[in-house]
C-alpha cells in the first residue's frame, strides 16, 4: 500500500530468490477463480481451474509464511499431469477438495466465499462455490479432523455461474454471466420443520411408549432414520429412552430431533432399615402400598411400610407407587434367636381333649404369626401337620384323620423354634 508503484514486504518468502520474483507468494496454480479470504479466519481459499479433467479448492491458512507450490502442472488436482523435473507428491500443497471435469459434475470451478452471514445459521462456515457449466453450487465443511465433507446445496440452471460477492454483513451473492443476473440466497430449508408428540412407557418394562412425528414441508420426498433403524413416522412399543431421528427431504434438507421416553417407576430406593427384627422402608418412601414377603412369600396381612419380624429367614418389601408402578427392594437377612414364651402360649388350648374324631385349637395374639401345628405319638413320628397366620382371637377345628386312640403331643413351632408342646388324648378312635 505504498511505493512506486507498490512496496514488496521484506518477509515475502521469495525475496532474493534468483529464479523467482520478489512479488511472488506462492506458485503452482493453473487458472485460480477466485481468491477470497474468510473474513473470520483469515485464511485463504481459492477455486483453481484444471486443465481438462480435475478442478481443485485450494485452502492456505492465515498465519502461513508462503512459498508454497499447489503443484501444477506437475499435477492437475492430486492426479499427475506432466512430471517431467518433478518431485514427488509431498512435496507440492494438495488441494482440500477435487471434483472431476466431466461436464456432469461441471467444467469449470468458480470459487466462492466461506460464509460468515446470520440469516442463515445452517450454513455458517461453509465454504460456498460453484460451477461454471453445470449450474451446481457446492458447500466445503471443515470436518474437525484435517479434512473437508463435500455437499451439493443446489442443482441450478446452467447459467455460466461466474463469480460471488459478499455484502458487509457477510451475506452471499451470485452472478450469472449467460442472464445478467445477480442471485442471493434463499433458504429452502427454512420451512421444513420437524416435531414430534411422545407418549412414555407406563412403568419400567411395559413397553407401551409412543413417539408421533410431524414433518412440514417435507418436500416431494424425505427420508426417516431413527437411532434405533426404524424409518417410518410413528415408532410404538417403546422402552424408556433416548430416540434421535434425522429426516432429510428431497432439497437435501436435514433435520435432526431428540426425543426421550420417560417412565414412572420409581428410582432407586435406600435400603430397607433393620433394628433387630424391625423392620421398614427407608424415610421419604413414597407408595401407596405394601406387602412383606418372607423366603419369596407374601405375609398374610403384612401390608404396611414397616413389620416386625418373627421368623429367621429373608426379608423383601414389595410396593406399588400412585401409578401402580411396582419396586421390590433387595432381601434383607433376619436372625431370630432367643424367642420367649409369649404370654399368648397361656391361652393356647385344645378342645375336646381328650378328642374323638375332631379338635379345636384356639388363642389369642396381638400379632400376625406363621405357626405350625404338628401332632405326634409319643414315639415321637409327626402323624398330622398343617400351618396357619393366626392373628387376634383364633379359633379353627380340624379332623387330623383316623388315629388310633392313645396319648398324643401337639408341637407348636415359629421360625424353627418350639413354643409350646401340649398332651393330646385320642379315645374311642376307629
Amino acid at each position: 500500500n505504498n511505493g512506486a508503484p507498490y512496496a514488496i514486504p521484506p518477509n515475502n518468502p521469495f525475496i532474493n530468490d534468483p529464479n523467482t520474483l520478489n512479488e511472488i507468494w506462492a506458485v503452482g496454480l493453473r487458472n485460480p477463480w477466485k481468491f477470497s479470504f474468510d473474513r473470520l479466519t483469515g485464511d485463504m481459499w481459492t477455486g483453481d481451474v484444471g486443465q481438462n479433467a480435475w478442478e481443485e479448492i485450494n485452502v492456505q491458512a492465515a498465519g502461513s509464511a508462503g512459498g508454497q507450490n499447489y503443484g501444477w502442472r506437475c499435477y492437475e488436482g492430486n492426479n499427475t499431469y506432466n512430471t517431467a523435473g518433478c518431485q514427488s507428491a509431498p512435496n507440492y500443497l494438495a488441494p482440500v477438495h477435487t471434483y472431476a471435469n466431466n461436464f456432469t459434475n461441471g467444467c469449470s470451478v468458480t470459487g466462492g466465499f466461506v460464509y460468515r452471514g446470520s440469516l442463515f445459521p445452517d450454513l455458517y462456515g461453509h465454504y460456498v462455490y460453484a460451477d461454471y457449466c453445470s449450474g451446481r453450487i457446492w458447500s466445503l465443511l471443515p470436518n474437525g479432523s484435517g479434512a473437508y465433507s463435500n455437499r451439493l446445496l443446489l442443482q441450478g440452471a446452467a447459467s455460466n455461474y461466474v463469480s460471488f460477492g459478499e455484502n458487509h454483513q457477510g451475506e452471499l451473492y451470485l452472478c450469472a454471466l449467460s442472464s445478467g443476473t445477480i442471485f442471493r440466497i434463499s433458504e429452502l430449508c427454512s420451512a421444513f420443520r420437524v416435531s414430534g408428540t411422545t407418549a412414555n412407557e407406563r412403568c419400567a418394562g411395559d413397553q407401551n411408549g409412543r413417539i408421533e412425528l410431524s414433518i412440514e414441508n417435507p418436500g416431494a420426498t424425505h427420508t426417516i432414520t431413527w437411532s434405533n433403524g426404524a424409518n417410518t413416522a410413528s415408532l410404538t412399543g417403546l422402552s424408556s429412552g433416548q430416540y434421535t431421528v434425522t429426516v432429510t427431504n428431497s432439497n437435501n434438507c436435514t433435520r435432526m430431533v431428540p426425543f426421550t421416553i420417560s417412565n414412572a417407576s420409581p428410582s432407586m430406593q435406600a435400603p430397607l432399615v433393620v433394628q433387630g427384627n424391625e423392620l421398614s422402608a427407608p424415610a421419604g418412601a413414597d407408595f401407596v402400598s405394601y406387602q412383606w414377603l418372607l423366603n419369596g412369600q407374601p405375609i398374610a396381612g403384612a401390608e404396611g411400610p414397616s413389620y416386625t419380624a418373627l421368623e429367621t429367614g429373608a426379608y423383601q418389601l414389595r410396593a406399588l407407587n400412585a401409578e401402580g408402578c411396582p419396586y421390590t427392594w433387595p432381601e434383607v437377612q433376619v436372625v431370630i434367636s432367643g424367642i420367649s414364651v409369649p404370654a399368648w402360649l397361656e391361652q393356647l388350648q385344645v378342645s375336646p381333649n381328650p378328642m374323638s374324631d375332631w379338635m379345636e385349637i384356639s388363642m389369642q395374639s396381638q400379632r400376625q404369626l406363621r405357626l405350625t401345628f404338628v401332632l405326634s405319638d409319643m414315639a415321637g413320628k409327626p402323624c398330622w401337620t398343617v400351618q396357619e397366620e393366626v392373628s387376634g382371637h383364633w379359633r379353627k377345628r380340624y379332623t387330623p384323620g383316623n388315629l388310633p386312640a392313645g396319648m398324643y403331643q401337639l408341637t407348636v413351632n415359629m421360625g424353627g423354634e418350639i413354643l409350646a408342646k401340649l398332651p393330646v388324648l385320642r379315645q374311642g378312635g376307629r
